[in-house]
């Protein structure tokens, strides 16, 4: 789990290296064969959009008493788990893959976006992943924006989009509502953002209307603190909203 201690959060699965056997060590590097919940995945590529700085969730940012007083609770417990270099790396290959890769669709006039796309077969009953045309999905999208100068990270999750349709894939079901939600999210606070590198693409009008499953949007604001050198963010559920597609 990632130490928020609320009840029942999961810890994921994963196998430890050295009981990766045949396939699995190389399936593993692209995906397969490990389980990672929704804060998990948001907390690990809010790393990277902290330069290589972890910062464990924390459900409050503040309190309110009730004279109206706003308490700050104390900043997350934050550690350096990659190099700055690496995760620069990865910022790059991250904006690369919504300017010219599956990710176009999460493209935002104006603002640089860095993301990935993740699309994964759902485990049927009878413990396979069904066969062509008959399989589940779960489509993803997680980034933060702007890409070199990050204030919010955000990841949108869609359970079981229409298999037959084309919107069942990561970047064509769950990037354009991340569009949607990271435009909220700037408007929301009045962020001036840095220009992005390509112009983006026209969002499709419909996927709202065409998507079947719930949709869930985790929204985290990067947060700056004085220490370590580079501002990490805070993931906190207090900005998290679920979104719904349109019926």
């Amino acid at each position: 789990p990632t130490a928020l201690g609320f009840p029942g959060e999961s810890g994921g699965l994963v196998k430890d290296a050295s009981e990766l056997q045949g396939t699995e060590k190389n399936t593993v590097m692209f995906g397969y064969g490990y389980s990672a919940t929704a804060l998990q995945l948001v907390a690990a590529v809010n790393t990277v959009a902290n330069g290589g700085v972890y910062v464990a969730p924390r459900m409050l940012k503040a309190t309110i008493g009730a004279d109206g007083e706003v308490i700050e609770l104390p900043a997350s417990a934050a550690r350096e788990v990659l190099k700055p270099e690496t995760a620069s790396t990865m910022t790059s290959l991250m904006t690369d893959v919504v300017c010219l890769g599956t990710g176009k669709g999460a493209r935002i006039d104006g603002i640089s976006v860095a993301g990935k796309t993740g699309t994964a077969y759902k485990l049927q009953d009878d413990s396979t992943y069904g066969e062509t045309g008959d399989r589940q999905y779960r489509a993803s999208f997680v980034g933060f924006l702007p890409a070199q100068n990050p204030q919010f990270t955000i990841l949108v999750t869609i359970d079981q989009p229409d298999p037959t349709s084309r919107d069942r894939f990561g970047g064509t079901a769950a990037a354009p509502l991340f569009t949607k939600v990271a435009t909220a999210a700037t408007g929301s606070v009045g962020q001036t953002m840095a220009p992005s590198r390509k112009p983006s693409s026209q969002v499709n009008p419909g996927i709202r209307a065409t998507l079947t499953a719930a949709t869930a949007a985790i929204v985290a604001r990067v947060s700056p603190t004085t220490s370590p050198p580079r501002a990490p963010a805070s993931v906190f559920s207090s900005s998290a909203e679920v979104v719904r597609p349109a019926a």
